[in-house]
């Protein structure tokens, strides 16, 4: 086995208190703990990759360094903005709609800026005297405005619909107005959408060199108007194809129908300072993989810097990063980071979902001097589905070291992290958890028991309140152990079934969902538990919360049953 992983285990269990009212652990239990000898953890990085980035790790962390220009930073609803551009009140191609001038909502990044005069001088070219009406973009410093949930960063912008009146004359508008389906202005009566002119609109995004647009949202109805006007007008097909796929009406919002809303990707420049593209890549866009990879892997090193501010600092724009090419290097760095970098990782690393190659991360759940370094590791490591991940996990069940940072205790902690979770590999730290003298951690771990062997205990683990009741509760399941650890899931199931004279299959042998969804109802809670699984397996519909009671359960299935049944 790693040296590594044998000193971060050794520390764990050196780290843990005695516990003198516990019940000692048996042979049959210590052996349980015994690592895999042929678990092969990651070696420490003693050398990342040379890369070829244009600053050096303390070029960039250093406060002094400017950008040539706007920076959009996070994504559109969690974002911020440096050194925005300004639209104008008002010029001759464009104006902020009136009911907008008093919010300070008229900044983004340079391009979406430049994009929306671009677009008004090329509407006024084909429709002239047109002038584009922009309402909110985002506020100087970025972050939430009280309009929209997004517009965090500077690269969504609103603009207001090309109206015509009922005499066909340009309509300047004052605020947003609805569109109705038929095209109509809801508050304007004799007012229609002005299809043209609004297709001049999306056809200039579409085709500026300045931006790229990502989406433009907006009602469906309008959509289809705009692209059947396109497709008689005889644009490109390829230029109509891309204004299908980019104009989009949202499901989980206001359907759009009062203004377009722009929104375009990051530039190289702001993705290197942390802008986040969501949602779908499109033709023609670059990814700029690379170059995120290359100031990945630079501010990583940067994050050994014996320099513990500098340390800290590219900790923080890495995280801000947000790269997802780090693969098993950036868990790997962690235990040589300076210390005051360690947290910023592992925040990063969960924020990834990195649940891959955390043998590093072993001894500093165990022992690191932070104790909020300490319990982001933990929680990395217990998240894993890795057979190290699994073994260190056992261990700190069978000697739990100090509560975490935020006084949780360890097993406790195990415990709700596995809600759901029916692998027998941990069953022997649930059983010594059930001598522990805290009654959250025996009712969570009795629960984690009951879930795995689909039987009742023989008293109820929280109110074994006594040294002896404890002992008796971890010596039942030790022995219940030893008698079935070797069966399968199913076998165990299905013959708990029939200890509790629950005939859950028909006479052919399949399941029947009906007396399933009874079975929902049964006091025992593995029972319980287990019937409800079996019918989200059988159904392939979600089941309830795994914290439901027999009731939530049995209401929950008995509908769905019902309706299976008919469609049968």
């Amino acid at each position: 086995m790693h040296r590594h992983l044998r000193i971060a285990l050794a520390a764990w269990l050196l780290a843990a208190p005695a516990h003198a009212d516990e019940p000692s652990r048996d042979a049959d239990l210590a052996d349980e703990e015994q690592l895999d000898e042929s678990t092969d953890a990651p070696p420490p990085p003693d050398e990342l990759p040379a890369v070829d980035s244009p600053l050096t790790f303390r070029q960039f962390v250093d406060p002094a360094r400017r950008s040539a220009g706007s920076i959009a930073l996070g994504n559109t609803s969690r974002g911020g903005l440096i050194d925005p551009a300004m639209v104008p009140d008002a010029g001759e191609f464009h104006y902020i709609l009136p009911a907008h001038l008093g919010r300070p909502t008229h900044y983004g990044t340079d391009e979406l800026v430049e994009l929306m005069l671009t677009t008004g001088e090329q509407v006024a070219a084909a429709f002239p005297a047109s002038r584009l009406a922009i309402g909110n973009l985002s506020v100087f410093d970025g972050g939430r405005i009280s309009w929209s949930r997004s517009h965090n960063s500077g690269r969504d912008v609103d603009l207001g619909f090309f109206l015509r009146d009922k005499e066909g004359a340009d309509l300047p508008l004052e605020t947003l107005v609805h569109i109705r389906r038929s095209g109509a202005v809801a508050e304007i009566p004799g007012a229609t959408f002005d299809t043209e002119r609004n297709w001049a609109t999306v056809k200039a995004l579409l085709t500026s060199e300045t931006a790229k647009v990502q989406w433009i949202f907006v009602y469906a109805p309008l959509e289809r108007m705009l692209l059947a006007h396109a497709a008689k007008l005889g644009e490109p097909q390829p230029l109509i194809d891309k204004a299908a796929t980019i104009m989009h009406q949202p499901g989980d919002s206001a359907p759009h129908d009062d203004h377009f809303h722009v929104r375009i990707f990051c530039t190289l420049d702001d993705r290197l300072e942390g802008c986040r593209n969501t949602g779908p890549r499109r033709d023609g866009v670059p990814s700029f993989d690379r170059e995120v990879a290359a100031r990945a892997l630079e501010l990583l090193r940067g994050t050994a810097s014996s320099d513990a501010d500098v340390a800290l600092q590219s900790a923080r724009v890495l995280r801000r990063l947000q790269p997802e090419s780090l693969d098993g290097q950036l868990l790997a760095m962690v235990p040589h980071a300076n210390a005051s970098a360690r947290g910023e990782l592992l925040e990063l690393a969960d924020e990834l979902g990195v649940r891959r190659g955390v043998a590093p991360l072993v001894a500093l759940a165990a022992s690191d001097a932070d104790p909020l370094v300490r319990m982001r590791a933990f929680r990395l490591v217990i998240a894993s589905s890795e057979e190290v991940a699994t073994q260190a996990t056992r261990a700190m069940l069978l000697e739990p070291g100090p509560p975490l940072a935020d006084q949780t205790p360890i097993r406790l902690a195990i415990a709700r992290a596995k809600k759901g979770s029916v692998d027998g590999a941990l069953m022997p730290g649930y059983i010594a958890s059930l001598g522990d003298t805290d009654a959250q951690v025996r009712r969570e771990a009795g629960r984690r028991i009951s879930h795995i062997t689909a039987r009742p205990h023989p008293l109820d683990p929280v109110n074994a309140t006594s040294a002896a009741q404890r002992e008796q509760l971890v010596a039942h399941w030790k022995q219940w152990w030893r008698d079935h650890q070797n069966e399968d899931l199913a076998t165990r199931v299905a013959a708990a079934f029939r200890e509790a004279n629950l005939r859950v299959k028909t006479k052919k042998g399949d399941w029947d969902r009906k007396a399933l969804a009874e079975a929902c109802k049964s006091r025992i809670e593995g029972l319980s538990f287990a019937a409800s699984a079996q019918l989200a397996t059988l159904t392939g519909k979600a089941g309830p919360a795994v914290d439901a009671t027999p009731e939530q359960r049995y209401n929950h299935w008995r509908p769905l049953v019902r309706t299976s049944r008919k469609r049968r």
